[in-house]
């Protein structure tokens, strides 16, 4: 299946807004979380699907640092969103609850641990084919490939990380990721908008990791490899 780079972007991007919606679970209740996961879900299949040349191309060509790299990137997202979906099935409240599963309090707290870990994998995913979506944008507004427009870019991609970095101890990512126990109750009726903001940033921060990292380890290849 071949789509444009354009499409295949855009639906990365959509999966991504779906995911951060999904982590409103105490704001807007289990069924909305539910159904925005089932949507992630739709869009995840739809992204793979148009992948698959990538797939199929895992024997072939040179296996550099950046290509290693990638590989590492790809599988540890794709491992945690198989184990999203099994929990997601298992925990179900709402869409899946007809199902004869009985799960304990370890589902759930998996659940939680594994949404989290691919917040993270999916910044990394997202910077390691940022330059995708930086070529899709200079097309589109070719200023941005000016000096100025670069620099401004860098600044931005700067504030991005550092912001990033303060919203990931704010939300108390690192405990989420290590499962410590640790109060986190966000006041959607005060600042509802701040949690979208500061979970962007974190992604932000991810995508910033993601493509210095592809960007740094470019400098290691042997040939050019398609990832």
């Amino acid at each position: 299946m071949t789509t444009r780079p354009s499409t295949r972007i855009a639906v990365a991007i959509t999966a991504a807004i779906l995911f951060v919606l999904g982590l409103v679970y105490w704001w807007q209740g289990n069924l909305f979380h539910e159904v925005v996961g089932t949507l992630f879900l739709v869009l995840l299949i739809l992204h793979n699907v148009a992948v698959l040349r990538w797939y199929s191309a895992l024997g072939k060509g040179k296996w550099t640092v950046r290509r290693t790299y990638s590989t590492v990137v790809n599988a540890f997202i794709l491992l945690l969103m198989l184990s999203l979906v099994v929990t997601s099935i298992l925990v179900s409240q709402s869409l899946f609850a007809a199902l004869p599963i009985n799960i304990g309090y370890a589902a759930r707290e998996a659940h939680v641990i594994v949404a989290y870990w691919a917040l993270v994998a999916m910044g990394l995913h997202l910077g390691l084919h940022w330059s995708r979506v930086l070529a899709v944008v200079q097309k589109a507004a070719p200023v941005v490939s000016t000096a100025a427009g670069t620099m401004i870019a860098r600044v931005l991609a700067l504030v991005i990380a550092i912001y990033g970095v303060q919203s990931s101890l704010v939300m108390l990512l690192p405990e989420k990721l290590l499962a410590i126990p640790a109060l986190d109750m966000w006041d959607f009726t005060i600042d509802a908008g701040g949690f979208f903001i500061r979970y962007a940033a974190i992604v932000g921060l991810f995508v910033v990791i993601g493509h210095s990292l592809a960007t740094g380890l470019q400098a290691f290849r042997g040939a050019p490899a398609r990832t």
